[in-house]
């Protein structure tokens, strides 16, 4: 028993002493990988900036020649060189007309007369005799000189046939505004033979400016004076009676938007120096309105330049768009499509487009003004009168709305009365 014990007790004494059996190292964990981060999208190439839109191609105005539109019906006895001339035969037409016009001008009727010299004066005008057209043309107008007079004649030579009557008149206004048509022609010519004033300085704004209000504007005083004389013209054609000629109301429209549209096209198109045209950096000039600023740009230059001839082209395109709407209306009227009415179509669709984008394309960026020094703080201002007084408790209701000095607290016992109002006086 004894020795068990003492068994027991070396046995614990032997554990104590060995200890448990030792744990193995620990190694130090490797850091896992932090995760790599996912390719995001690879940048894109920076796009180069895409160029100005160029702006819409400006319509030019289309000026139909009379030799390309179709004769208006004629007389029995003038079938033959109407139809030459509807084939540009002016030559055959011509001798056709000679051989007869000797005995139409002793015995043919007025409308027959006036048709005949009518068509004389295209013939000639087509072979280059001037002087011959002018002379045909200006015979034609004394025949129609006194119309209630003449169409009373006419509709008697046609008592049972009123309808023959009416044609009758009708070839003798159409030929009246034949050889009107004509004469404004010429005037119209003449007005148009001065060209638009180009620049061709170096691009300093005072001299810009002085080239558009002396010269631009001097030619353009001048031009719009020959128009207006040529549009007199236009204007008799639509004046006659008892009504205009349908196909020559619609020429002389055309004509006077076309008038008009021709100048705002050459204002449109004006060239720019080679010089300074394609220029995009600074230039040597600053604004005359800003003269310790900034210099300009070229394209500032430029802008500048379009938007003083645009300033004195405006007013011309509303008598443009009026002129070609009119001569809408009276193809659309009567029933009349032709090379006349179809330039009047072709500029007003066209520039539609073309005017926004002209516009928009030529707005002048303001100039830069010098910058201005900045301001000085004021001075702290120490007077207690000065100061921006506290905002004040709004006043009860039943005091009066005139702020007065806050009252001091009355003694407990008595209350002060209120005021009296003042009478009135």
């Amino acid at each position: 028993m004894q020795r068990n014990h003492l068994i027991l007790a070396f046995s614990l004494l032997l554990f104590c002493a060995c200890g448990p059996e030792p744990a193995p190292p620990e190694v130090p964990a490797t850091p896992a990988a932090a995760p790599s981060p996912k390719p995001g999208p690879k940048p894109e190439p920076t796009a180069a900036p895409s160029p100005k839109p160029e702006p819409a191609p400006l319509v030019a105005p289309v000026l139909p020649k009379i030799e390309d539109t179709a004769r208006s019906d004629a007389p029995a006895e003038l079938k033959a060189a109407a139809e030459l001339l509807g084939q540009k035969q002016w030559q055959k037409a011509k001798d056709e007309l000679a051989a007869k016009m000797k005995e139409i001008d002793r015995r043919g009727a007025l409308d027959v007369r006036a048709q005949a010299h009518a068509m004389m004066g295209q013939a000639q005008a087509m072979l280059g005799d001037v002087k011959e057209a002018d002379r045909e043309y200006r015979k034609v107008l004394p025949l129609w000189d006194k119309p209630r007079e003449a169409a009373k004649k006419l509709m008697a030579l046609e008592k049972k046939d009123e309808a023959a009557g009416k044609r009758r008149v009708a070839y003798v206004v159409d030929a009246t505004g034949e050889a009107l048509f004509y004469l404004a022609e010429k005037s119209r010519a003449r007005a148009e033979e001065k060209p638009f004033p180009d620049y061709a300085g170096a691009g300093e704004p005072n001299d810009l400016d002085h080239h558009v209000s002396k010269k631009v504007r001097g030619w353009l005083d001048v031009r719009l004076g020959a128009v207006r004389k040529a549009q007199e013209e236009y204007a008799r054609i639509e004046a006659l009676k008892p009504e205009p000629p349908p196909k020559w109301s619609i020429v002389a429209a055309s004509r006077r938007g076309a008038m008009h549209a021709v100048i705002v096209h050459a204002f449109r198109t004006t060239p720019l120096p080679a010089e300074w045209k394609d220029k995009q950096d600074a230039s040597p000039y600053k604004a005359p309105e800003a003269p310790v600023g900034p210099v300009l740009t070229w394209e500032q230059v430029r802008t500048r330049y379009r938007a003083a001839l645009r300033a004195a082209m405006e007013p011309l395109v509303p008598v443009a768009v009026e002129a070609y709407t009119a001569c809408q209306q009276l193809s659309a009227k009567h029933g009349r499509v032709e090379p006349f009415s179809k330039s009047c179509d072709d500029w007003l669709k066209g520039n539609a487009a073309a005017s926004a984008a002209a516009e928009a394309a030529q707005e002048v960026p303001p100039p830069v003004p010098a910058k201005a020094p900045e301001p000085k703080p004021a001075p702290a201002k120490d007077k207690p009168s000065e100061k921006a007084p506290e905002p004040k408790p709004a006043p009860a209701k039943d005091k009066p709305s005139e702020k007065a000095p806050e009252p001091k607290p009355a003694p407990a016992k008595e209350k002060t009365p209120p005021a009296k109002e003042p009478e009135d006086i």
